[in-house]
Parts: C-alpha cells; sequence; structure tokens
C-alpha cells in the first residue's frame, strides 16, 4: 500500500471478501513512501519475493490514491499492469455481455479477449475522462487504462483498484487456477515505450498527418495522435504538450519485435524531414487561398484573375512613426497598388465592416516599387497592421490584398 491511504482499506476488504491470510507490506498510512510509487515492475521487487516466501497465491500492489492495480503471480512474477484490466474484463464478460473500452496506448490483449466472446471494443484517446466518456457512449461493461485503472460502471465511473481486487478475487476463485495459470490463458503482447526528440524545425502535425497517409491502407485512427494497427501490431504516435518529443509506443507478441517496429516507424519519420518552415509555407498558401474565396463570395470581388505580388518591409518603427517599403513584381504594372495603416485588430475587423470597393476609392496612398512611406502621429505602444491592395487599372473587381503586422512602435 506503500504507506498510503490504501493502509486504511485493503485489509479490511480483504477480510470482507473472505481472505483468511494476510501478508500486510507497508500498511501504515504515514505519506512516507517506501519506494517510487508507481506500480511497474523494478519497483515492486519486494512484493515479489515476499510473495513466494509466505507462499501466498497472490500480491496485490495499488498506488498511492488506489485507483491502479497491478498483481504478482504465486511465483512472484508480475501479471502485467496491462493485463490487471484484460482478465478482469474477461471475468465481467462472462456474466454480463458487452462492449468494452480501453485507450489507445493500451494491449490489443483486451480487444482480443473481448471479440472472442463476440463482442464489440472501442478504443479512446489517452487519458481516464477519455475513456469513460467512450464507455457511456457505448454502454460498456467494463473498461479502464492498461496502467491498472479499472472502470466497472455497475459500482461507479472512475478507475478503482478495490473494485477490481474483489473481480479478480472472484475471477481467480472461480477458475480453480493459479495466478500463473490464469495469466497463460491470455494473449501474451508486450508493449515498447520509446520518445523521438524532435528538432526546432520538425513540424509534428505535419508529421502525424504524413505517417496517416502513408499506413492509409490499414487501420488507422486519428483521435488521438496517429495509432496504426498492423496485423496483431500497433504503434501509436503522440505529440507531448510539455516536451519536443513524439511518444512512440508499439505493441507485438513480444518485446524484441515491439523495439524493431517501434525503431522502424521512428526512421521512417527521421527520412521524412518535415521542418516547420514548409510547413509554414504550406499554412499561408492555404490561408490566401481561404482569404481569396472569403473575399469572393462576400464582397463579390475577382481575386482569382492575376496574382501580383507585393512585399512590404517595416523598415523603421518609433513611438509615432512607422516606414515602411514595397517591393513589386512585373504583375503589378495593370495595378494600382494602395496602401495604409490600421491600429490594432478592433480597427482592422470595423474596417471590413465598410464594403471594399467603396474602401479602395477612399484610399489616397498610392505607392510604386522601391518606394518608401512614413506614416507620423502614431499612437505609441499600439501594434499596427500595414495592408496593401493592387487594383486592376480596367477592371476594379480585380483585387489583391495584402498585410504586413508590426510589433508595438514604442
Amino acid at each position: 500500500a506503500v504507506c498510503s491511504t490504501g493502509g486504511f482499506v485493503l485489509n479490511k476488504i480483504l477480510k470482507a471478501l473472505g481472505v483468511k491470510e494476510i501478508v500486510a507490506l507497508n500498511e501504515e498510512p504515514t505519506g512516507v513512501f517506501p519506494h517510487n510509487p508507481e506500480p511497474l515492475p523494478e519497483n515492486i521487487t519486494q512484493i515479489c519475493s515476499e510473495v513466494v516466501e509466505k507462499k501466498c497465491d497472490v500480491g496485490f500492489i495499488v498506488d498511492p490514491d488506489v485507483d491502479r492495480l497491478a498483481i504478482v503471480s504465486e511465483n512472484g512474477q508480475p501479471f502485467v499492469e496491462e493485463y490487471s484490466l484484460v482478465s478482469i474484463a474477461d471475468y465481467v464478460l462472462k456474466h454480463t455481455p458487452g462492449a468494452t473500452v480501453s485507450n489507445m496506448s493500451s494491449t490489443r490483449a483486451l480487444r482480443d479477449v473481448t471479440e472472442a466472446k463476440n463482442q464489440q471494443y472501442f478504443a479512446s484517446a489517452v487519458g481516464e475522462v477519455n475513456v469513460v466518456e467512450m464507455m457511456k457512449k457505448h454502454n460498456a461493461v467494463i473498461g479502464g487504462e492498461g496502467n491498472g485503472g479499472i472502470i466497472y460502471p455497475a459500482i461507479h465511473y472512475g478507475r478503482d483498484a478495490l473494485v477490481g481486487i474483489a473481480l479478480f478475487l472472484t475471477l481467480l476463485a472461480k477458475s480453480k487456477m493459479t495466478c500463473s495459470q490464469l495469466r497463460s490463458t491470455y494473449p501474451n503482447y508486450e508493449i515498447s515505450k520509446n520518445k523521438m526528440e524532435l528538432t526546432k524545425d520538425m513540424n509534428v502535425d505535419s508529421i502525424l498527418e504524413q505517417m496517416a497517409e502513408k499506413y492509409k491502407d490499414y487501420e488507422v485512427s486519428t483521435i488521438d495522435g496517429v495509432k496504426i494497427n498492423i496485423e496483431k501490431e500497433w504503434v501509436h504516435l503522440r505529440k507531448s504538450n510539455t516536451e519536443p518529443i513524439i511518444r512512440v509506443y508499439s505493441e507485438s507478441k513480444d518485446l524484441d519485435s515491439a523495439n524493431k517496429l517501434a525503431q522502424k516507424i521512428i526512421n521512417e519519420i527521421k527520412e521524412m524531414n518535415i521542418s516547420n518552415n514548409e510547413t509554414i509555407i504550406k499554412k499561408e498558401k492555404s490561408m490566401k487561398k481561404i482569404l481569396a474565396l472569403a473575399l469572393t463570395l462576400v464582397f463579390g470581388l475577382n481575386v482569382f484573375a492575376q496574382t501580383p505580388s507585393v512585399t512590404t518591409t517595416i523598415d523603421n518603427l518609433t513611438p509615432t512613426t512607422i516606414t515602411a517599403s514595397f517591393d513589386m513584381d512585373e504583375n503589378c504594372t495593370k495595378y494600382h497598388i494602395l496602401a495604409d495603416v490600421v491600429g490594432g485588430m478592433d480597427q482592422w475587423v470595423q474596417m471590413f465592416g465598410t464594403p471594399l470597393r467603396d474602401l479602395v476609392i477612399s484610399w489616397s496612398i498610392g505607392v510604386e516599387s522601391d518606394t518608401t512611406y512614413t506614416w507620423s502621429d502614431m499612437t505609441p505602444n499600439t501594434d499596427y497592421i500595414v495592408y496593401v491592395v493592387a487594383v486592376n487599372a480596367t477592371d476594379t473587381s480585380d483585387v489583391l490584398m495584402t498585410t504586413c503586422t508590426t510589433p508595438q512602435a514604442g
């Protein structure tokens, strides 16, 4: 119980379930953990030894808030956290047919067990709240996460190790098998957990999009990163919100195969060499197309006729002045080029309240290639937008507009 809240209840529930002999470890709830409380194999060596030495039938490990359950078999071997849910779901499904749910980074074994009983399995995004949401959506009878989090809606929609202990002990008693024998009845998979460091110029979203496209002929899910199911293997790619990494989780029949699958995917990503700069260019082009379409639909302007290019450069900023220069390509020769500034996004939005043709007529600043213009009497500490409009000399419905945002002047 890692000297936490589990110390208050584990003995009580085990006795209530009819367990005659209990060997308690770290049950005094002092709040001082005797070891890393994460119930991983490297942190549970003490109970693994005690189970064998005291000839126990089973060992239970809970985390500090008692919402995750890990199990140790009678031979001192970890049952493996992923299989806490798998075994308990197996028992529940035998008595209550229905759907099951786990997150996308959990073992495929739950899917196998569920489909073997002709029921439906669903994978949610990672996170307890996402699992619960999908369980409610599909009226699942059991669900949880591969970290030992058991969610049994007949009791409540939340991870609960105590509920898991009760269900597992019932399964073990009725099976007439030892823990290790019970474990051997389930499909065996192993998960490899890796991460790929990202360089500053790599764009995660583009990487995930291209991987989904590359493996589109397989079963692919994009509800949480990209998960690719390849026969009895899978790989799950997720970007981190806190680190410049991609998490690469994979599962296969053994750890070596899972590691090889993860490395194969990592190598493919490295070969893509997708940069943020390339992605920004693509997004800018997309935004221009969207703006052009919007102007056409809303204002009746034909912005697709030609594509004159005007590059605006902010040459100098003071608290009260903005100096900009303009460079135009050869396509601008048939256009009148007009420019002005607007202070802040509020004024920019207000400007669009006026039909664009009327605004064009009101602009008085004409600019030519390589010319420089200075606006004065600016308000200090204000972000300004320099906008440039190219109007076809013979067709005023042919309009191109670009903008250039200045940093705060002063």
